[in-house]
């Protein structure tokens, strides 16, 4: 669009002049400013022609046949195509090639980047929307509704709150079982206090060190015993030195004199029964407080795996709502009765497959609309799957919202059409 001229209000058609073009000979009308302009006629007579010419004055080489040129003209009989809008734009189609030229209202000639944006695929073609499947239709509606960012960012964290949920659901069932597998203590057992081994084993090795000093002790005399056998011996055999062996024995008879009554040994056998019976209980007890310390600790597991189970629920909840609430109060779509739900687009709560043909039809409208503003007039070619009723009904929703509708239908009925062509050429209009 140039910088001098800016499109006032919606783009739409005033007329349209039409020579040469594929199967058109010679067509020009003035389609209705709102509402539906029918183009009637039987098949290969040239409306499908009217329509693709209109195609390619608006959006250009995309819509360009691969021969533009009617084969029955004579030589020099180019496609002229001369289209002019209601806002003072001229749009031309000419010469051998095909030459788009579009001329602002300030007289500016330029092709069709002089409407920028103004004009949309939608508009010139509703089909594509309309034979997509539901998931490619719901893409486009929020990208029509220009939500698409943030539904993909809502989306991002859908998945991860809903990942977050699966897992800390794994970890709450987990834990449930780990709580239904566990051993419960008997509340009828009690369990006992705790015996000090280190008390006993200290009185038991007191009692291991007296005996072992009593068996030192009664070596030790069994040893000086065998001494003096020794000395006797030696007195018999050595005379010579009997003074100095006298001398010992007499010594030793005084270390004999001076020995203390030998106790008896200490019997340990009621010290390793206690020690036997205090280790039971010690190990019962262990036993017992352990589980119950397992028994606690799942019950605590549990208890904290349901509460992030159900944090990871709310958050999921949460994304879902702002996914809901972006779809049903962030779009541009104006009319109330298209929304989208469950990644499903939905006409009056109708799904696409339940829709009838009219509807369909609007339903693509409002997705050309909410893309481009700008855009007032649609193209809709074959319409004659929707009969004289339901076209009616497309005319009056055109005029209801200013919408400008131009489209085609097989018949051989005049009368059901705005205009009528038969080999190229308008024979009738209303």
């Amino acid at each position: 669009m140039s910088k001098e001229t800016k499109l006032q209000g919606g783009l739409t058609i005033a007329s349209v002049d039409i020579k040469n073009f594929k199967r058109i000979k010679c067509v020009s009308f003035d389609p209705k400013e709102a509402g539906l302009t029918t183009i009637g006629g039987m098949n290969k007579q040239g409306k499908t022609s009217g329509i693709n010419a209109i195609q390619m004055g608006f959006i250009g080489g995309k819509y360009k046949p691969s021969d533009l040129h009617n084969d029955k003209g004579g030589p020099g009989d180019y496609a002229s195509v001369n289209i002019t809008t209601t806002n003072g734009y001229q749009v031309r189609i000419y010469g051998k090639n095909g030459s788009i030229e579009v001329t602002d209202p300030n007289g500016l000639k330029g092709g069709i980047t002089l409407f920028g944006d103004a004009v949309s695929s939608f508009a010139t073609d509703l089909r594509p929307f309309i034979n997509a499947n539901a998931a490619d239709k719901y893409k486009i509606a929020v990208m029509a509704m220009g939500i698409g960012d943030l539904l993909e960012t809502i989306e991002d964290e859908r998945k991860i709150a809903y990942t977050a949920r699966t897992v800390a659901n794994g970890i709450a069932q987990n834990a449930a079982s780990a709580l239904n597998a566990a051993t419960k203590p008997d509340p009828s057992v009690e369990i006992p206090e705790e015996v000090d081994i280190v008390k006993l084993s200290a009185e038991i090795q007191k009692a291991e060190k007296k005996n072992l000093d009593r068996k030192e002790l009664v070596e030790d005399q069994a040893e000086i015993k065998q001494d003096r056998e020794n000395l006797v011996e030696e007195i018999d055999e050595l005379k010579a030195v009997l003074e100095a062996k006298e001398k010992d024995l007499v010594e030793a008879d005084e270390m004999i004199a001076a020995w203390k009554p030998i106790p008896k040994p200490t019997d340990l056998t009621p010290l390793n029964a206690k020690m036997a019976t205090a280790n039971a209980t010690n190990t019962k007890r262990t036993k017992l407080l352990k589980v119950q310390e397992d028994y606690d600790a799942k019950v605590t597991a549990a208890s904290e795996a349901t509460k992030g189970a159900v944090a990871a629920q709310v958050a999921l909840d949460e994304v879902l709502e702002k996914k809901h609430n972006a779809v049903t109060e962030l779009g541009e779509i104006s009319n109330p009765d298209i929304v989208l739900e469950g990644g499903k687009l939905l006409y009056k709560g109708k799904e696409w497959d339940c829709l009838a043909g009219v509807e369909e039809i609007i339903v693509a409208i409002e997705m050309g609309k909410a893309t481009n503003k700008d855009c007032n007039f649609v193209l809709i070619d074959k319409l004659e799957g929707m009969d004289p009723v339901e076209r009616g009904k497309l005319d009056d929703w055109g005029v209801e919202n200013g919408v400008q509708l131009i489209g085609t239908v097989v018949t051989g009925d005049p009368s059901q059409c705005s205009i009528y062509i038969e080999d190229g050429r308008v024979i009738d209009k209303l």
